[in-house]
């Protein structure tokens, strides 16, 4: 659609005036930003938190493939043990020593090695 969009004005194009009506009604960006990490440590402690009820209401931290309730949390904890096993193995990691002793504090590391 970005592609089409763009090239509209300039050449012969699929893209109506009423489709590029359409997708701006539901909020399309016509524009993509460029991807690029930036920490966010508020989605980090929510993540975290969340972690912290998911344990206490389960025993366990284990959030399965077919829990889909539980998606994010699920992405989110498969990344922090990625993260975890590279700074452990002293490859370049995206966590830091402060985020890993508070999973450490809860027990999240105990046994995923």
């Amino acid at each position: 659609q970005r592609g089409k969009y763009h090239t509209a004005p300039t050449c012969k194009s699929r893209m109506t005036k009423d489709r590029i009506e359409a997708l701006e009604s539901i909020g399309f960006v016509w524009k993509q930003q460029k991807h690029s990490f930036k920490p966010d440590p508020d989605g980090w402690m929510k993540h975290y938190q969340e972690l912290i009820t998911f344990k206490n209401e389960n025993g366990h931290f284990n959030i399965t493939r077919t829990d889909n309730e539980h998606t994010s949390l699920r992405n989110w904890v498969k990344r922090q043990r990625t993260l975890y096993k590279h700074f452990m193995s002293g490859k370049p990691s995206q966590i830091n020593k402060k985020r890993i002793d508070a999973l450490e504090s809860i027990g999240f590391f105990k046994n995923s090695d």
